[in-house]
């Protein structure tokens, strides 16, 4: 999945582009050390959750952004938390949690092996954490 991540409160700061994987497990979303880098963002908190990659809890620097998934008009801004995917084989720069996929109805069709993502206009788009929609 294609999406965009800014710099929260950056409008100057151009956004990137991204690969994303889809993890129905994952709480929260996370991004990849090196779209923080690109973006410039600086740590805003420190947590320690059990990390996706290596099973186990390690410090994680938390970074403030905004995610957006065009195809969806669908849009987050959090604190992420930042881990390295590239040096674990994985060649994603950010991972979609479960914050976006509380919002969505995802469908998969096991003998094709395909995915849709859509979101339900009837019911109103929750506010992210800085209140907007």
């Amino acid at each position: 999945m294609r999406i965009l991540v800014s710099a929260a409160g950056q409008p100057d700061i151009r956004p990137v582009s991204c690969d994303a994987l889809v993890d129905t497990g994952a709480w929260p979303s996370y991004l990849d050390v090196a779209v923080v880098r690109q973006l410039r963002l600086t740590p805003v908190d420190v947590a320690s959750p059990a990390s996706l990659i290596q099973h186990q809890r390690q410090r994680l620097n938390i970074y403030a952004a905004r995610i957006h998934i065009s195809a969806l008009d669908l849009s987050r801004t959090a604190a992420y938390p930042a881990l390295d995917f590239k040096a674990a084989g994985l060649p994603y720069d950010a991972l979609i949690g479960r914050d976006f996929l509380g919002e969505l109805t995802m469908t998969y069709d096991g003998p094709s092996g395909s995915v849709v993502l859509c979101r339900d206009y009837a019911q109103p788009p929750l506010p992210d954490a800085d209140g907007q929609l």
